[in-house]
């Protein structure tokens, strides 16, 4: 049976199906961010009432995603130039 791999948002590493990104990515986002993605995700994929809602729910995950990956790629680029955030 093959195995299920998704990879990094970040970089190229494989990582877990469920996962967004790698461990070292998902550590440069702030907790906020964190908490907004793991929040928005679970109501999305918690949700049992009107499509509609359902669209909504899933622009907002996908704004909250994006926000993490922005801020992750911006912290790994000041790391690799050694600047401070």
């Amino acid at each position: 049976m093959k195995t299920m791999t998704n990879t990094c948002a970040v970089c190229a590493k494989p990582i877990g199906i469920s996962m967004l990104m790698c461990a070292k990515h998902w550590r440069m986002v702030p907790l906020d961010k964190q908490h907004a993605v793991v929040g928005c995700y679970g109501r999305w994929q918690r949700h049992t009432g009107p499509k509609k809602d359902l669209l909504e729910l899933i622009v907002k995950y996908r704004n909250a995603r994006d926000a993490a990956v922005a801020s992750a790629r911006a912290a790994d680029a000041n790391s690799a130039t050694g600047e401070l955030l």
